[in-house]
């Protein structure tokens, strides 16, 4: 960048990638440094650039539903299974190697379906009938060979199970979840209701690992099940091949049985029982929601609950609650487990098929003679088709317990979409920086002309209010238009000190937000020159659970880019001016030596320190 002769504003332009893929905030820093016959603010050189996605998790297709009603209460019944293939497309196309994990089960498939041959040939060998291609060999070698063929896919497959762990999946699939949340958390819109620690803990603890497990790694399952089905499909039309020439055609093609009665019998079973179930999910949601709503105001009013004696009640309370999610989770347990059954019933009756016609065809004679060709199936053929009904059972009912299994997370994935689509003042933000920074370019304009002898004629800039009002999200029960503030106006001079008084509930906190860049305000604007940096302090203390150190410097630190334990790196300047903000604000000598031991190890939590003391650190 180049500055002309007492020019105080440059721009240069950052290309931004548009898609239609949510990330909830993408931010970075940019420095000024190789000073050429300037120099550089200590602290201006550096700023943060925030890009705020506008895209809706898990998909834009969901934009005017969410935007109409963050919360989905109104509009996520009946729509489970879609959410949930939309959220499944978006983690697999943010996790690369889940490709990796889908080749690797077609490849498993493929294995089984080879066994499964090789295990027929080994039965006709073991019984005389049959024909195999290493004919040539005796009995003896032959079963040698096919061992071997047994033995060399199984340690591919090994080898791939070993790699599998080092593609981290799973892991990814978490971290793009608890990325993204804890993202969208530190930018919602502060004018609205937060959610509370405790939902927040849970979504970002306990649901994204059991959408990731019991939901994400599931379709793989499914996936994996669908790959046999058809390769078994393949293998059954290759025995009916064999057979075509054979009064055993019709009994071979009793394979084929699995494929039209086991999705028929699972749709059947799901359309009976689906309806109570989700009912079931929806009510164990609610409930669970009103437990850690409830569970987290108690723990805000511990001292209250303490004072007046009143832990018995909210005990009480709690367990009726507690004690109608575990009757919910308990008939939904009982519906899964006599859902499961009826899929295994389904495949052990084709089993039984199969025994009774399949074995009585064999022991009628596989070597009669009958116009030249032998009659019936050859035993091989009989085990393998019996392997291949258990495989294609096992398959339909895998099939079927996942999707169960899958549909238990419906709550936690509804619980992680309202997080992740909290509402954001983005846009007010966005525009009170524009209107700053063009302000400032106009306002110093003006400052040049009526102060031409000025060093700094931008320090002649002043503060300016203008018709400011805000008002916090009303909820029911509250009064629908009532503005904490409303049409403020005021200019104050920079290096001025001013105090804001009025009667308790006019807004003078909310007005010291707004300045602060805590809040954007709803109405009017707020003109601060964009080159002051404008920090809001709270009433009370807030810490970051580290040395004294690392609570001293943590701004510079997160300007820089460093982490908080690596204030070391830091300019010696910035960390001797620190300590001497301490020194000025009158530290006590214990608590002044422990923030000058820039080595120490000791968090704030095991220093015992009083509110006083916590208060001043967190002033420094």
């Amino acid at each position: 960048l180049v500055f002309a002769p007492r020019e105080n504003f440059n721009a240069f332009e950052v290309e931004l990638l548009t898609d239609e893929v949510f990330a909830s905030t993408l931010q970075f820093g940019i420095s000024l440094s190789k000073p050429i016959d300037c120099c550089l603010d200590l602290y201006l050189r550096h700023t943060i650039v925030q890009i705020l996605d506008d895209d809706v998790f898990p998909s834009n297709i969901y934009r005017e539903r969410i935007l109409a009603d963050p919360t989905t209460h109104s509009w996520k019944e009946g729509e489970s299974l879609n959410m949930l293939k939309k959220w499944v497309k978006f983690t697999y196309h943010a996790v690369p190697n889940s490709k990796k994990i889908l080749a690797v089960d077609q490849i498993s498939n493929l294995v089984f379906c080879w066994e499964l041959l090789v295990l027929r040939v080994i039965v006709n060998i073991l019984s005389g009938t049959g024909w195999h291609i290493m004919d040539f060999l005796t009995p003896t070698r032959a079963l040698i060979f096919y061992a071997l063929c047994l033995l060399l896919p199984h340690a591919i497959i090994h080898w791939f199970s070993y790699r599998m762990t080092t593609w981290k999946v799973t892991g990814g699939a978490r971290r793009v979840l608890q990325e993204n949340i804890l993202r969208k958390y530190f930018y919602q819109d502060e004018s609205t209701p937060f959610p509370s620690e405790t939902l927040f803990m849970e979504v970002f603890g306990h649901d994204v690992g059991d959408l990731v497990f019991n939901g994400y790694n599931q379709v793989f399952l499914v996936a994996k099940c669908l790959g046999r089905l058809i390769l078994s499909l393949g293998v059954s039309a290759l025995f009916a091949w064999e057979a075509k020439s054979s009064k055993g055609l019709d009994v071979v093609f009793l394979a084929f049985l699995p494929f039209v009665v086991q999705p028929i019998a699972v749709v059947v079973i799901i359309g009976l029982r689906w309806s109570r179930h989700d009912k079931l999910q929806h009510s164990i949601q609610s409930t669970y929601d009103g437990l850690l709503y409830k569970a987290d105001r108690t723990l805000e009013c511990y001292r209250m609950v303490a004072d007046y004696f009143t832990t018995h009640l909210v005990v009480e309370d709690c367990n009726q609650d507690i004690n109608m999610v575990n009757a919910n989770m308990a008939a939904l347990d009982g519906v899964m487990a006599n859902s499961f059954a009826l899929a295994e019933w389904v495949n052990k009756l084709l089993r039984l098929v199969w025994i009774l016609v399949g074995g009585f065809n064999v022991a009628q004679g596989y070597h009669a003679e009958h116009e030249g060709v032998k009659f019936g199936v050859s035993l091989g053929t009989f085990v393998a088709v019996l392997s291949l009904l258990d495989s294609n059972g096992q398959q339909f009912e895998s099939i079927f317990n996942v999707c169960m299994t899958i549909s238990t997370t419906y709550p936690a994935l509804w619980r992680v979409v309202t997080m992740m689509n909290l509402p954001s003042d983005f846009t007010r933000r966005q525009q009170n920086l524009q209107f700053r920074i063009q302000m400032t370019k106009d306002m110093l304009k003006v400052a040049k002309a009526n102060h031409p002898d000025a060093d700094f004629p931008i320090d002649e800039v002043p503060l300016v209010l203008d018709n400011v009002s805000f008002e916090y999200e009303h909820h029911t029960g509250l009064p629908e238009a009532s503005y904490q503030l409303s049409t403020l106006s005021c200019s104050i001079k920079q290096g001025s000190a001013v105090c804001f008084m009025g009667k308790h509930g006019t807004g003078k906190a909310t007005l010291l937000r707004i300045l602060g860049d805590v809040l954007p305000q709803y109405e009017g604007t707020v003109f601060i020159p964009s080159h002051l940096r404008v920090q809001h302090v709270t009433d009370g203390y807030v810490l970051w659970p580290g040395t004294v150190a690392e609570n001293l410097f943590f701004g510079e630190c997160a300007v820089h880019d460093l982490l908080t334990d690596q204030y070391h790196k830091l300019y010696e300047g910035t960390l001797k001016r620190g300590l001497a903000i301490c020194k000025a604000l009158h530290f006590p000598s214990e608590l002044q030596k422990e923030a000058e031991n820039l080595n120490s190890k000791r968090e704030i939590d095991s220093l015992h320190l009083t509110s006083s003391q916590k208060k001043l650190i967190h002033l420094a």
